[in-house]
């Protein structure tokens, strides 16, 4: 019972690396005209890494809208695709 609980709960966490309603964070990964831009949930981010939970405590990065913007020129796109799921 508890196998397919923690299997399901995975499983929904991961629907939110592909579902941009009500995010909150955007991320700017590689350079110029070139870079792919992903969309996340900083309470998803925040509780997998201490980066994001430290850089998430800055109110310098969020925007009028409350949207937090990371750039990360030098990350290979797909390697960054990896890391998030």
């Amino acid at each position: 019972m508890s196998s397919t609980l923690y299997s399901d709960l995975s499983h929904n966490f991961g629907l939110l690396l592909n579902n941009e309603i009500k995010y909150n964070v955007v991320i700017q990964v590689g350079v110029d005209a070139g870079y792919k831009e992903f969309r996340a949930h900083s309470i998803i981010l925040r509780s997998r890494s201490p980066y994001f939970q430290k850089s998430f405590s800055s109110n310098e990065i969020k925007d009028e809208n409350n949207i937090y913007t990371f750039k990360f020129p030098n990350i290979n796109q797909t390697v960054f695709q990896t890391i998030l799921t």
